[in-house]
């Protein structure tokens, strides 16, 4: 019995219209870098100030200014590591392989 659901097609692109989509993936990226930099400096400054505003009210805040979406989570997780002011890790597992050269 075939599948009662159409089969999705693929959206051609030009070359040009790939370059854009490619160059907003990347300064969205590097955005969101900037703002979860910005983000951990400020949620570890209050933190050792001994402030009562909570990180939540801080990542919203600057998730507004900046037209970020980073997650309270990852924050909480770079401020209790010490990654503070620090591009975030990379996706995916670890290698495997040795870092000596």
């Amino acid at each position: 019995m075939p599948s009662p659901l159409p089969p999705i097609r693929l959206s051609r692109q030009t070359s040009k219209q790939k370059y854009q989509d490619d160059a907003d993936g990347k300064r969205r990226k590097s955005n969101e870098k900037t703002a979860l930099k910005i983000t951990t400096k400020e949620v570890a400054f209050r933190k050792r100030l001994g402030n009562n505003e909570s990180q939540m009210s801080i990542i919203n805040r600057i998730n507004k200014h900046m037209g970020s979406n980073i997650n309270r989570k990852t924050v909480s997780q770079m401020v209790r590591e010490g990654r503070i002011g620090v591009s975030p890790l990379k996706k995916g597992p670890v290698g495997d392989f040795t870092k000596t050269v």
